[in-house]
């Protein structure tokens, strides 16, 4: 009953018929079965709140498993992504050293800096005013067209650059697993 009265700082009057009671320092029955039966139901409360608490905390960790579950195929995802565009890269690398190794010294200044497309396009650009004026062409065999494989499966640098040529970057990105 003091730490009530220190917890809350509200006093508490005793019942009416008590007051000779508390003279002799004991507490009438009536005020202990009520501070007894306050006691028991903040009790019964509270093991109700703890108990809502550890469910919800349970539900919790059982939702973050499905996230655990969600987290796990995205990792996934990413690591296949990331092998795509190591993938890419090695290409991107590869195809711009080509296209630089055929050019000359005082071109490959000039070509160091571009994106890959327009380094692909000054590179056509520089080999036919080198070449002779072509010949008119017989249409090409059905192996040597852009989007026809070859007999191994893979395009060809031709067949890539044609592809390029006539349809951008997007050849690329639709036929990246043939290159």
């Amino acid at each position: 009953m003091a730490e009530d009265n220190a917890n809350t700082g509200a006093q508490v009057n005793p019942p009416a018929g008590a007051a000779s009671s508390t003279d002799s320092g004991s507490i009438p029955k009536a005020r202990f079965d009520e501070v007894n039966t306050r006691m028991k139901a903040a009790e019964a409360t509270l093991a109700e709140l703890r108990k809502a608490s550890e469910e919800r905390e349970r539900n919790d960790l059982e939702a973050r498993g499905q996230y655990e579950k969600l987290k796990g195929q995205y990792e996934e995802q990413i690591s296949a992504l990331r092998l795509k565009a190591d993938q890419w890269d090695s290409y991107h690398t590869t195809r711009r050293e080509t296209l630089l190794a055929g050019l000359s010294d005082e071109d490959k200044p000039l070509a160091d800096g571009l994106a890959l497309e327009k380094l692909e396009a000054l590179v056509s650009r520089l080999t036919r005013q080198a070449d002779a004026p072509p010949a008119p062409a017989a249409a090409p065999a059905p192996a040597a067209r852009p989007g026809n494989a070859n007999a191994t499966g893979k395009l060809t640098p031709a067949e890539i650059q044609e592809g390029v040529r006539k349809h951008g970057p997007q050849f690329i990105r639709d036929n990246f697993a043939r290159l």
